[in-house]
């Protein structure tokens, strides 16, 4: 997973489609949130999250109760190895990760 997170970080401007849709996915994973958005120009994540997390009215579409939370940062690859975790949980992630990814694209060699 840290090679695959160095090499989707090794990038001029702007990741390919496939690296940017893992970027999203992995930090959506690592912070727990509905969505996330990488701002690679002015190195932002951006995170949103349910606040508060009632689960008698939780419902995905309810959008107006949910926090924003942003990120700079200075090197995305240290970033994002910095939110590697290493318990059961998120290592089955991680192979899931590994798979789609390299399913998905022919150029991605792990």
């Amino acid at each position: 997973m840290q090679n695959f997170i160095i090499k989707s970080c090794n990038f001029e401007s702007f990741p390919s489609a496939i690296y940017r849709e893992f970027h999203k996915d992995y930090l959506k994973l690592c912070f727990g949130v509905l969505d996330a958005e990488v701002d690679y120009k002015n190195k932002r994540i951006t995170l949103w999250s349910p606040k508060p997390l009632n689960v008698d009215s939780f419902e995905l579409t309810d959008f107006k109760n949910s926090m924003l939370g942003i990120i700079n940062y200075e090197d995305l690859e240290a970033t994002l190895l910095g939110c590697m975790k290493d318990d059961d949980f998120h290592i089955r992630f991680y192979r899931h990760f590994l798979l789609a990814y390299s399913k998905n694209s022919s150029t991605l060699k792990l």
